[in-house]
């Protein structure tokens, strides 16, 4: 667990908003850009999060490096949530602060102001060609590729999960 390192940005009306005003309440920080592919796909899950947490006691603060601030506005109209803005969008000290190298990026934070977890939430899914492609033909020709995914932390291998599979 480490501390929050504090966020003072405008929200929608040009005033400053405060990471530090949420202590005390489980806040999700989300790092995001409206102009980003996925943004409509990331609203919605946010949008979901919200509506069955919030009364539970979640909030989110979510700091937008977009750097059309009319598409910003026009985006952030009808959220419930605290969408402030850093102008200096993929220049911000905040992307450096929070280590951020993608967007988007959430970290929670407890109601002691903790930071105790981090994800990036990046699009999972993976491509691959395979040239003179083996094709497999059952008893005949039993031939299977073995497909492997790894979770990794640095060099450490968390997880990984492997398929056998024919073409």
């Amino acid at each position: 667990e480490e501390g929050f390192i504090e966020i003072a940005l405008p929200n929608r009306i040009g005033e400053t908003t405060r990471l530090s005003d949420y202590v005390g309440k489980v806040v999700l920080i989300d790092f995001s850009a409206y102009a980003m592919e996925q943004a409509s796909a990331h609203t919605l899950f946010l949008r979901e999060l919200y509506t069955t947490y919030h009364e539970l006691g979640l909030e989110i603060y979510q700091i937008s490096f977009d750097a059309d601030k009319l598409l910003w506005l026009e985006q952030t109209r009808n959220i419930p949530w605290v969408c402030v803005r850093d102008e200096a969008s993929v220049q911000s000290k905040y992307l450096i602060t929070y280590n951020i190298s993608e967007l988007p990026t959430f970290f929670l934070m407890d109601k002691e102001g903790n930071v105790v977890a981090e994800a990036v939430s990046a699009d999972t899914k993976a491509s691959f060609v395979i040239e003179n492609v083996h094709k497999w033909h059952g008893r005949k020709d039993p031939y299977l590729y073995t497909a492997k995914a790894e979770l990794l932390d640095g060099e450490n291998v968390l997880d990984a999960v492997s398929a056998r599979f024919g073409c």
